[in-house]
């Protein structure tokens, strides 16, 4: 996976993540099944960032 689509795969996840939130926070009691969604999908979204964040830094380096 290249460095820009890196880039874009995080800024996708950050995008849904806040998303994620903003239906977590409308869930509320009277919806249980958004909230707990809203905060699992922003759980994921985070993970993933710090997946790309890990294949950055054990990718080998370049001496150019």
């Amino acid at each position: 996976m290249h460095d820009f689509s890196r880039w874009i795969f995080a800024g996708i996840a950050f995008l849904f993540g806040i998303i994620a939130l903003f239906v977590a926070a409308r869930g509320g009691p009277e919806n249980p099944v958004a909230y707990y969604g809203g905060l699992l999908f922003f759980a994921f979204a985070v993970g993933f960032m710090f997946y790309l964040i890990k294949l950055y830094f054990d990718q080998p380096k370049h001496n150019h």
